[in-house]
């Protein structure tokens, strides 16, 4: 399996799946998960009404923290976030834990490729406010196993993941994190994949991948 690193979102790269760094809520925010978010399409009126109707469906806390960070962000919501809030929905209103992976077939209506959201990190809400559950060597090595399990029951022959959960406040290193995806991906056996390239997709990770030379 070769391996190679790489500047830029995992979404841009030529590759059979892409995986995303997401947390619980599946809400499409910063770095590789807003340029999924920025590269899909606008949502229709249809699209919009059920986008709300599902939003109201959930608990409200999470209802009121996708509307709060969409609100501070001046973000728009598009046709890859109402598909996360679709697989939310079917989750019955409960976050998806840090360490799973789950599969969004369809997050464009140009671009086919499925994505496999990895969860490394999550948050605990409140009516008002979100704390953050940090990632950890464990969760994200739970979770790139698994997004590699369901890539390569797509019979993938290559993938992209961006170093996952490196912010400062998320809790992990970008060295820590690349460590961990890396080792996962070498230990990973018996798999129609045979690329992956790593994306450094933030201002950390870049800063991280200069260091590396």
């Amino acid at each position: 399996m070769h391996i190679d690193y790489q500047r830029g979102f995992a979404v841009n790269k030529r590759v059979d799946v892409v995986i995303n760094s997401a947390n619980g809520l599946l809400l499409l925010g910063t770095s590789g998960a807003g340029a999924i978010r920025d590269k899909s399409q606008p949502l229709t009126l249809k699209e919009k009404n059920e986008y709300l109707s599902i939003l109201k469906s959930l608990p409200k806390s999470v209802c009121n923290d996708y509307q709060r960070v969409y609100k501070e962000h001046n973000w728009t919501s598009t046709y890859a976030q109402l598909g996360c809030l679709r697989l939310l929905k079917n989750k019955k209103g409960h976050q998806f834990r840090r360490g799973q992976a789950v599969l969004q077939n369809t997050w464009s209506k140009k671009d086919l490729r499925p994505i496999i959201h990895a969860i490394g990190m999550s948050y605990s809400l409140s009516k008002v406010n979100a704390t953050r559950l940090p990632a950890s060597v464990s969760t994200i090595r739970s979770a790139v196993t698994k997004a590699l399990n369901i890539a390569s029951s797509l019979e993938a022959k290559s993938i992209a993941i961006p170093v996952m959960c490196v912010r400062k406040t998320y809790g992990i290193t970008p060295e820590t994190s690349l460590k961990t995806i890396v080792s996962t991906i070498k230990k990973f056996r018996n798999s129609s994949i045979n690329k992956v390239i790593i994306c450094f997709d933030n201002s950390t990770s870049r800063e991280y991948l200069k260091k590396l030379g």
